[in-house]
Parts: structure tokens; sequence; C-alpha cells
């Protein structure tokens, strides 16, 4: 409207604050959240949460899009929500066509690419396979094959008054964001993050007195989001009692290691016990009280 290139008499237009002076059926909503963005609009109407609309039975909701793939699972959770408030919704399909792209279609490419006859072409946005399609299109319109240069995303052109070739990759993609820390998360953060959501942790503290080499009382078994304590005494006690025979094995042997490799080798022993009981590998975390070195 600012721009001009949209023209409607006056009052066409409604402020959202207004909408509620129009009798429902002479209003028409243009909405985004055609993919089921959990914060568009449209996922906001169907929840019932956005500030100024509200759906009512009888409305009409048209999508005038195709899904994204991958987008349907969001998609589908917003149109249940509306037809569970009583709308009808329209959407895409072979009795409704009512797909709006807003991309160019071929004969615009070619259009465009007719009209301002590149010397040098590098096509983007979207898949590798249509990438390849659209560079096809720009040597059918006379562009010189040897000057078109398909990328991915990180790869760096370099171009010159005579030359268009590949000079390099930079780093590219997703930015992981931690708290207050951005891109400096490391691939052992998110391992064992995965390895947390999977199997859950599984920590185990004993006491020990290394001058006299002998252990003092029973290991205290700690489990989060692996098993539920209560309920498995039996799997808890049998672990605590093999790990309190591991740690008298390792007392007897008159061979002296570090704190560090005791706990890899009573992480690497109860890995594989408790694998060998339940299948499952969740995160082992020993905690020894007063250890020095032996």
């Amino acid at each position: 409207l600012q721009s001009g290139y949209i023209k409607a008499p006056k009052d066409i237009f409604v402020k959202p604050e207004d909408i509620n002076r129009i009798p429902p059926e002479n209003l028409t909503i243009l909405s985004t959240g055609s993919q089921g963005e959990p914060l568009a609009a449209l996922s906001r109407i169907a929840a019932g949460s956005h500030r100024f609309i509200k759906a009512i039975p009888g409305d009409t909701v048209i999508f005038s899009s195709s899904p994204i793939p991958g987008n349907q699972e969001p998609i589908n959770r917003t149109i249940n929500a509306l037809f569970r408030l009583g709308c009808e919704v329209i959407t895409h399909g072979p009795l409704a066509d009512t797909h709006t792209s807003g991309h160019g279609n071929q004969f615009d490419l070619k259009l465009l690419l007719s009209l301002t006859k590149p010397k040098f072409f590098i096509p983007v946005h979207g898949e590798h396979r249509m990438l390849k399609f659209h560079r096809d299109l720009a040597i059918s319109v006379g562009v010189n094959p040897d000057n078109i240069l398909i990328m991915d995303n990180g790869d760096v052109a370099a171009i010159s008054k005579d030359n268009l070739r590949l000079a390099g990759r930079v780093q590219a993609g997703d930015v992981y964001v931690d708290g207050s820390g951005i891109g400096d998360i490391s691939n052992n953060i998110i391992r064992e993050r995965r390895l947390l959501s999977d199997d859950g942790m599984f920590a185990v503290i004993i006491t020990v007195d290394t001058k006299n080499r002998k252990m003092i009382g029973d290991p205290t078994i700690i489990s989060r989001g692996f098993i539920y304590m209560k309920g498995n005494e039996a799997l808890t006690e049998a672990l605590a009692k093999d790990t309190k025979e591991f740690v008298l094995s390792v007392f007897e042997d008159e061979k002296l290691i570090t704190e560090h490799e005791f706990k890899n080798k009573l992480s690497d022993y109860l890995t594989d016990k408790i694998y060998e009981i339940t299948q499952r590998k969740p995160m082992i975390i020993p905690v020894i009280r007063d250890f020095n070195i032996f």
C-alpha cells in the first residue's frame, strides 16, 4: 500500500483492532502461518491466543500453499485445531488448486535472464537439483555454460573481469546458541547431551581410604533419566555390589594408577555391566571422595 503497488478503495483495509466492527461474512484476513510456524498468526488464531482475531464456527480458512517437506506435522496440528473451533478448512490438492507460489516460474526466470543478459550466473535458492535446472534455463537463453557456477552453502566464488571460479570454502551451517555463548559449544558437549537424552545418567559415589587401600562404606547410586530408583532397588543394589567388588579388586592390585585412570576403568566396567543387564548405555559419572594418587 505504501509503495503504491496495491491500489484499493478507502476503508477496504482495516486495522486489526477494528475487525470486530465488520460483519464476518464481509471480512477476509490474509495471515501468515501456512507452514504451521508456532509463532505465526494462523497458529495463534488456531490456539486461541491471538490478540485481535478469534476463529468462530462457520469461518472458512484457505491454505494457499503446499506443505514444505518436514512441516506436515505442525500444519496438521494447526488444521486440526481450526476444525475443533468449527472452521471449514480448504487445503491445496487435486480437488482444490489453492496453491499460490511466491517463486518465479520457468517463464519468469527465462524472461529475467533474457532481459539482464548476465555474463556470469550463479543460481541461488533451492535444492541442488533445482540449481541445476536453473542453470539449464540460463544456458537455453544464451548464457555461456563456462560462466555458470553451482555452489553449496559455504562455497566461495571468485569473480574477475573474465573469469568465475570456486575459491575455497568457509564455515557455514547451524550456529548453536547456548545461554550467553554463541557458536562456542563443542561436539563433545552436544554428544553428551544426546547421550543424556537417550539413556540418562548413572552416577556412583564411593569413599576410599587410599593410604590403607580400602573402601569405606558402600557405594551410593544416583540415577537420572535411566531408571527410577524406587521400584528398582534390586538392580541398584546389584550394581552397588558389583562396584564395590571392582574397587576392592583394584586395591588388591599392586600396580599404581591415577585417579583419572581409576575413573575410566570404573566407567568402562559399569558401562559393560549395565549394558549386559539393561541393553542401555547411560552416561556413567563416577565420583571419588578423598581419592589421592595411588
